[in-house]
């Protein structure tokens, strides 16, 4: 994913997003495609997208989300097992 993509998209991971947010993202994302490549076809930005590994918005979000979650759950236990031995300790 483009680093413009990382900044259009950050912190998404952390929201609730409607359909309707998702579809106003992939318009976005799908014009700045027209715009780099000139073209008004959607088949193109489709092809293109896919040549550059382009994940659609709503599998990007929830890559992220899962990473996310991932690592927070890990910091969850991290505290957890670290106030139990501070508490057992004392």
């Amino acid at each position: 994913m483009a680093y413009a993509d990382i900044c259009v998209l950050y912190g998404l991971e952390t929201y609730s997003i409607s359909s309707k947010q998702y579809r106003s993202l992939h318009f976005a994302l799908n014009g700045c495609f027209r715009k780099i490549f000139g073209t008004k076809s959607a088949e193109v930005v489709q092809n293109c997208m896919q040549m550059f590994n382009h994940l659609p918005v709503q599998d990007f979000v929830a890559k992220r989300r899962d990473k996310f979650l991932l690592i927070l759950l890990h910091q969850i236990i991290y505290y957890a097992v670290y106030i139990t031995t501070v508490l057992h300790v004392n």
